[in-house]
C-alpha cells in the first residue's frame, strides 16, 4: 500500500495552465474515464499502434465539402476533436516511459480538452509535411492496383502512428485516397486512430455523417461551397488551411464533452467475477497454446512484418450463409471463431505444442452502446471508446471439421452469455488504480511474453436509412452516391494475441474479413496466405 506522499493525485507539470475555468464550466474539458485512460496508457508506453476503418462512396466526393460536414458533426461531438493534456509536457514521451513516473500510482487521470483551433490539413493526413512520403508511397500504390483496397495497401497504412497530446490536432486522421482521374475528388477514404477516446464504430460512425452530410448538402449546396474555394486550391497545396473552427469564436455551438462510458456502465467486477477472472489468467498462463519465437515487444522495438489477409463475401452468398446459420441456431460471429480453429488445426499451427497447451484463447471485443438507450447513443455516445471485450480459452482437440455446427452453437452461447466487463474492470476497482501505477500494471503484462491466440472483432451490418445505402434529407435531396464498402483493420499490436480478426458488412458490397497477423507466427507470408486461403475456402463451402 503506499502513503499519501506516495500518490500523484495532480499530473507533474500539468499544463493546467492550458485549461481555463471557462473551459471546465462549459463541459469542453474534462479527466480522462478509466477506460479512455487503458486507451491512452496503450499508446503512453507504445503498445498499440492504429486501427483504421476504410470505407468507398458511389460517387465522387469534392475535398472541400467535408468542411461544412466535419464542423456540424464536431459541434454536436466533440468527443472527435479533443486531445490529451499531458504530464511533463514537452518531456512527456520520456517521462511515461520512466521510472519517476512507474513508480508511483495516478489515481487522476490527465486532462482532455477541445483543441482550440482545427483547419481541413489538420484532420486530413495528406496535407501534413511529417507524413509526406508515406502518403505519397501509399497513394502510389492505390493507383498501382487500380483503386482496390489490396493487401500491400493496408498494411502500409496499419504502420502510421498518429502521435498522442498534441496541442494542436485530435487523436486520428482522415486519409483519401486519390486517383490520377481526379486528384480534388475522391471515392476512397480512410479514418486511422490510436484508439484514444474512439473505436471502430466511432470510424463507421462518421462515415455515415459525412454521407447524412452530403445529402443534406446536396447538389446545389455543394456547387455553392466548391464557388467560394479558390480555383488554385488542391487537398496538396499548404498554401491555405480550410478553418473548420475556431473555439474562441465558435464554443457556443459546441455540446459538452459526454460522461465517460464507465460512469454510465460499471465496469468493476464483483468478488465471484475477480475469482473467475484468477482462474482465467492462471488458464491463460499455462494451459493455453503459446506461438514460438514470438515474444511481445513494443511497437517501435518491433521489427517484424504484419501479414493482412482480407476476404470478401458477397451479400448474396452472406445471405445464404445467414440461412444456414438460423438453421443452425448459430450467429455470424460464432460461425467464423468456429471456422478460424478449426483452420488453425488443420493447417497444422498447434502440432508443435506441449503437453501443457491444451487450449487457444480467443477475444471477442464488445459495443457497449448497445447496453445504453438508443436515444442517449445518438446523442452523446456515437463516437468515443465505448467498447468492451470477453478472453476464453477453448480445447483444441475438440475443434474438429465434421463439428462445425455444434462448434458454432457452442461458441454462440459462449459469446452471448460472456461477461464483456471483467477483464478492463478489474483495472477499475479503487484497490487497484488508487495503489498502483495502472500503466506498469499493464506494461509488466504485456511484454515479453510469447503470443497467444486470436482478436476476433464483428461490427456488424451496416446500411443507411433507406436500406440500399442512400441517404435522403428531410427535403429529398438525395446525395448521388451513398456509401458501398466498409472495411476494418488493425495490428495486434503487444495485446498479447498473435492474430486479429475484423468483420465488417455492407448489403452493397457483402462481408469483409480482415486478417492481420505477426510474421512468423504462422511462417512466412506463403504459409500465412495459404492458411487464410483455406479460411476463405471454408468461409464460401457454407454459402451455397
Amino acid at each position: 500500500m503506499s502513503t499519501e506522499s506516495d500518490t500523484c493525485s495532480e499530473p507533474l507539470l500539468a499544463n493546467a495552465n492550458m485549461i481555463s475555468e471557462d473551459i471546465l464550466e462549459r463541459g469542453h474539458a474534462r479527466r480522462m474515464g478509466h477506460l479512455e485512460n487503458y486507451f491512452a496508457l496503450l499508446q503512453r508506453q507504445d503498445l498499440y499502434g492504429n486501427f483504421t476503418t476504410y470505407c468507398e462512396f458511389e460517387s465522387y466526393v469534392d475535398t472541400e465539402t467535408l468542411v461544412p460536414i466535419l464542423r456540424e458533426i464536431f459541434f454536436q461531438n466533440p468527443i472527435l476533436v479533443h486531445t490529451i493534456i499531458p504530464k511533463n509536457y514537452p518531456n512527456h514521451e520520456e517521462f511515461y516511459l520512466s521510472e519517476q513516473y512507474l513508480e508511483k500510482p495516478y489515481p487522476e487521470h490527465d486532462y482532455i480538452k477541445i483543441v482550440p483551433h482545427l483547419g481541413l490539413n489538420d484532420i486530413i493526413i495528406n496535407e501534413q509535411e511529417e507524413y509526406r512520403d508515406v502518403v505519397d508511397s501509399i497513394i502510389k500504390r492505390f493507383n498501382d492496383d487500380a483503386f482496390q483496397i489490396t493487401c500491400s495497401l493496408t498494411e502500409m497504412i496499419s504502420n502510421i502512428r498518429i502521435p498522442i497530446c498534441l496541442p494542436n490536432r485530435p487523436n486520428w486522421r482522415l486519409l483519401i485516397l486519390f486517383d490520377q482521374k481526379t486528384p480534388r475528388r475522391f471515392k476512397h477514404i480512410v479514418y486511422i486512430s490510436n484508439h484514444c477516446s474512439s473505436d471502430a464504430m466511432s470510424g463507421i460512425n462518421l462515415f455515415k455523417d459525412i454521407n447524412k452530410g452530403l445529402a443534406v448538402l446536396g447538389k446545389e449546396a455543394t456547387n455553392i461551397i466548391i464557388d467560394t474555394i479558390d480555383n488554385d486550391y488542391s487537398v496538396n497545396n499548404n498554401s491555405r488551411s480550410l478553418e473548420i473552427y475556431d473555439y474562441d469564436k465558435d464554443y457556443t455551438k459546441f455540446k459538452r464533452l459526454a460522461i465517460p462510458i464507465t460512469e454510465r456502465i460499471d465496469y468493476r467486477p464483483n468478488w465471484i467475477a475477480m475469482g473467475k477472472l484468477m482462474v482465467t489468467s492462471m488458464i491463460m498462463k499455462y494451459l493455453v497454446y503459446k506461438f514460438k519465437d514470438s515474444e511481445t515487444k513494443r511497437i517501435k522495438e518491433d521489427r517484424r512484418e504484419n501479414f493482412h489477409y482480407n476476404i470478401n463475401i458477397g451479400w448474396d452468398q452472406v445471405q445464404q450463409l445467414k440461412t444456414n446459420l438460423q438453421r443452425h441456431k448459430s450467429s455470424m460471429t460464432g460461425f467464423l471463431q468456429a471456422c478460424l480453429f478449426i483452420v488453425l488445426n488443420e493447417s497444422g499451427v498447434f502440432k508443435d505444442r506441449r503437453w501443457n497447451e491444451m487450449g487457444v484463447d480467443i477475444s471477442i471485443p464488445n459495443d457497449h452502446r448497445k447496453s445504453l438507450p438508443k436515444e442517449l447513443v445518438e446523442e452523446q455516445y456515437k463516437y468515443g471508446a465505448n467498447v468492451a471485450g470477453s478472453h476464453y480459452s477453448f480445447l483444441i482437440s475438440s475443434i474438429k471439421r465434421d463439428q462445425i455446427w455444434e462448434l458454432s452453437q457452442y461458441y454462440t452461447e459462449v459469446i452471448q452469455s460472456a461477461d464483456y466487463n471483467v477483464g478492463l474492470g478489474a483495472l477499475m476497482l479503487d484497490f487497484v488504480y488508487k495503489n498502483q501505477n495502472v500503466d506498469k500494471i499493464i506494461t509488466d503484462s504485456y511484454l515479453g511474453n510469447q503470443r497467444g491466440g486470436i482478436i476476433l472483432s464483428n461490427i456488424g451490418l451496416h446500411t443507411d436509412k433507406s436500406g440500399n445505402n442512400k441517404i435522403e434529407d428531410d427535403e429529398k435531396k438525395p446525395f448521388a452516391g451513398g456509401i458501398k464498402d466498409l472495411k476494418f483493420i488493425q495490428n495486434v499490436g503487444t495485446l498479447g494475441f498473435s492474430l486479429v480478426v475484423n468483420v465488417c458488412s455492407t448489403k452493397k458490397s457483402g462481408m469483409n474479413v480482415c486478417v492481420s497477423g505477426i510474421e512468423g507466427t504462422i511462417g512466412d507470408r506463403e504459409k500465412f496466405n495459404a492458411t487464410f486461403k483455406e479460411l476463405e475456402n471454408l468461409i464460401r463451402s457454407y454459402c451455397e
